[in-house]
């Protein structure tokens, strides 16, 4: 991942945390980005305006052609695996939503939390970012992260965020977002069996995650006509 920082520092990405190195302790050295966060659910009401929603497809599509172009080692060690992205795979951040963004007013101005990337397809990313930031759940579990939406609503936020991205029409992001939300299930039920610290926390959350991918089946025809009439 330090390649990663360092490379996105060469290009002039700006939302990346710059990487300094690591102290004496076995620490990161990580710049400080300055600006709001938005804390434990429920969220403020400016992180479900639209002009956020379009700073996120706006920000994925820069990080993706920023990172394009990395060289990694092909026995590179994640998380989550080992290797250098396949064809058709960037590194991506893997964990794109309202929780790792850092604002300014209605402006990202930072990413943040970088501990999940690993090579995928560039629609992975999105899936994820599709998820938090629509979001993709039922209206009670959305109305706990501050937001009160309809099926409706949640597909119009979807179109917007893919149009911002600039998502090809032929991606069938619904898919996606179902296989994604189903791998993050397995790889958080893995980390608890390996009681891999950074992970097992995310067990409470399992729950809801399984049902935001019943969700996300039940209303597939609705959210798919958004993005693929």
């Amino acid at each position: 991942m330090h390649r990663v920082l360092e490379h996105l520092a060469t290009v002039g990405f700006p939302a990346s945390p710059r990487l300094h190195g690591v102290d004496p302790d076995g620490c990161e050295v990580l710049d400080w980005i300055d600006g709001q966060t938005v804390g434990r659910p429920p969220w403020p009401s400016w992180a479900w305006d639209d002009r956020v929603l379009i700073s996120v497809g706006h920000l994925l599509r820069d990080y993706h052609e920023a990172v394009r172009d990395v060289v990694v080692p092909p026995d590179a060690r994640w998380r989550t695996g080992t290797g250098a992205p396949g064809p058709g795979e960037i590194v991506c951040h893997n964990d794109v939503g309202p929780p790792n963004l850092v604002f300014d007013g209605m402006r990202i101005v930072g990413l943040i939390d970088w501990d999940l990337a690993a090579p995928a397809r560039p629609e992975w990313d999105l899936a994820h970012a599709a998820w938090m930031t629509v979001p993709l759940m039922d209206p009670v579990r959305a109305r706990n992260h501050g937001i009160d939406l309809t099926v409706d609503d949640q597909a119009e936020r979807l179109r917007v965020l893919c149009a911002a991205y600039g998502m090809p029409a032929d991606v069938d992001v619904i898919g996606v977002v179902t296989r994604r939300i189903a791998a993050t299930v397995a790889a958080v039920t893995s980390a608890q069996r390996r009681d891999d610290p950074a992970l097992v926390r995310l067990g409470a959350f399992v729950p809801a995650m399984r049902a935001a991918a019943t969700y996300v089946r039940v209303n597939a025809t609705t959210l798919r006509s958004a993005v693929q009439p």
